[in-house]
């Protein structure tokens, strides 16, 4: 059923509200932004929806970092020269992307013969990877030559590029200063190219701006929460024209129990069509809501899970006792009886990754109430 998606981003028709943000974006273009929030609240959408809005004169560039597996500062370099190199492929149809892709994972058969047939803009970061590829080149080149790319590429052809990086700030797990340093340096130098970076994580967010830190003062900030409420409505009442009807007295307490969380939102009104036609049923009241919030949680089981599959080792037994609603330091040290001070290390990470954020002093809660309860629900 095309009208809900549950599962993928979203853009075009499906894409909901947002106005507000995609005017700034589209409409700003000096600035670099991060767009922050919960998980699954939409951020890739936005981006998604801006690459599609995007005058026919600036290119969009997608990496997602959050996919690089494993991180680290090779292979982010080497993701990054691939998606420039695709989307200047498809904007002008120089067909090379998939030859790059081959030489960087290790294929560097007949590269002198192909860089002799490509434009100089190329030839310089080809030539710095083949050479640290070989062992003579300093990873320094590789950046400085990486981050250059989409920028010498945009004045061969005269237009300009937003870079989008979701998931920026992951990087900072990576715990290496001066690469942060590096990137910094280099991407504002590129007078050709704006970025947008995503991060779930509020605190990896809250690190990378800090005063001292790489990229202080590089991005201005959008936070994205819940869409418009009239929005979230109009999902759950579009239910009518497939022959669903949903009570008021239900949107309402699906609008507050799920805060207007798109996502979400998409997921209860197909769970409530699924249950209406299999149960050939016409009308969603209060009674039969409670095996829609079922079927909903069956639907987003897969998306909980991957969630769920981040918490390793003891991080996944203290997200269920916070979920249970031991939310303060002593709670959650009392109920698995763990030390407090061991606790420590395994909050800061779940923080990181988005999962649980403070909600006080020495208070702790998920940054996403309906995992929070997926997670009871299991138990």
């Amino acid at each position: 059923m095309q009208a809900f998606v549950v599962g993928s981003p979203v853009f075009g028709k499906a894409f909901h509200d947002r106005g507000k943000e995609i005017k700034t974006l589209l409409k700003d273009k000096q600035n670099n932004y991060v767009i922050s929030g919960p998980r699954r609240i939409g951020k890739t959408s936005l981006m998604e929806e801006l690459m599609l809005r995007l005058d026919k004169n600036t290119i969009p560039i997608f990496v997602d970092v959050s996919g690089i597996c494993p991180l680290n500062e090779e292979n982010f370099l080497s993701k990054y020269l691939i998606e420039v190199t695709k989307a200047f492929d498809k904007r002008f149809g120089k067909g090379i992307s998939k030859k790059v892709a081959g030489f960087l994972s290790g294929s560097w058969t007949g590269f002198l013969e192909f860089l002799k047939t490509v434009h100089i803009s190329y030839k310089g970061v080809l030539e710095a990877w083949f050479d640290y590829k070989q062992g003579k080149g300093e990873v320094t080149n590789i950046i400085e030559e990486t981050l250059q790319y989409p920028n010498k590429l945009a004045e061969k052809h005269k237009v300009r590029c937003v870079v989008f990086l979701d998931e920026f700030p992951l990087i900072k797990t990576l715990k290496n200063v001066q690469f942060e340093w590096a990137l910094r340096s280099n991407m504002q130098k590129t007078k050709n190219v704006r970025y947008i970076i995503s991060c779930s994580a509020q605190s990896l967010t809250r690190q990378m701006m800090l005063r001292k830190a790489p990229f202080y003062g590089f991005f201005l900030s959008i936070s994205l929460s819940g869409i418009d409420a009239a929005e979230g409505e109009k999902i759950i009442k579009n239910l009518s024209k497939f022959g669903v009807n949903v009570g008021e007295d239900v949107v309402k307490e699906v609008l507050k129990r799920t805060k207007c969380h798109p996502l979400y939102l998409q997921a209860f009104a197909l769970a409530s069509f699924t249950y209406a036609k299999t149960n050939n049923v016409e009308d969603i009241t209060i009674k039969e809501q409670g095996e829609c919030w079922k079927t909903m949680y069956d639907l987003l089981t897969f998306h909980f899970m991957e969630t769920e599959s981040k918490l390793q080792g003891k991080s996944k037994a203290i997200a269920v006792s916070i979920a249970k609603g031991n939310e303060r330091l002593s709670e959650i040290s009392r109920s698995l009886n763990y030390k407090m001070d061991a606790l420590s290390t395994y909050l800061r990470r779940m923080m990181d990754i988005g999962i649980i954020e403070k909600a006080g002093e020495g208070r702790y809660i998920h940054q996403d109430p309906l995992f929070a309860e997926w997670l009871r629900l299991k138990e």
